[in-house]
């Protein structure tokens, strides 16, 4: 029985870890979502401002919370540092970041207009709000 949990070294198996992971992740998404919406109810904010905002800090949570479960699982699984998520600050990180930023824009963008190009996307403005919904 123990050969379907661990391995040979004594190591928890892969699958193991990722059910692992995936369980205290998507537990812990789910009590983060209670709390974000919690507070953006809390909010003295109109409804279109505070469903930005809760879009904006449900990103920044999941986020971080990847990453210190990832740091986590790092170190108690593989015995790997934080850095090995490749999330840590080193020299040049904010050149990296800027230049990661515009290849991921320019491949999303390129991808937008091949499929235009071949017809498979139509873009059009919505007039039935008018020039309000662009402006404003």
């Amino acid at each position: 029985m123990n050969k379907y949990i661990f391995n040979k070294t004594g190591q928890l198996r892969s699958g193991w870890r990722a059910a692992i992971f995936l369980f205290i992740f998507l537990f812990l998404s789910a009590t983060l979502r209670i709390a974000e919406e919690m507070v953006v109810s809390f909010l003295p904010i109109d409804v279109e401002t505070a469903k930005l905002f809760f879009f904006a800090l449900n990103a920044a949570g999941l986020l971080m919370l990847a990453l210190i479960l990832g740091g986590i699982a790092g170190k108690v699984f593989e015995r790997i540092p934080f850095r090995t998520l490749g999330a840590s600050f080193t020299k040049g990180w904010l050149k990296h970041l800027f230049l990661g930023t515009i290849i991921g824009a320019a491949t999303l963008s390129s991808a937008v207009l091949f499929v235009f190009i071949f017809g498979g996307e139509k873009f059009e403005l919505n007039v039935s709000n008018g020039a309000s919904a662009v402006v404003t």
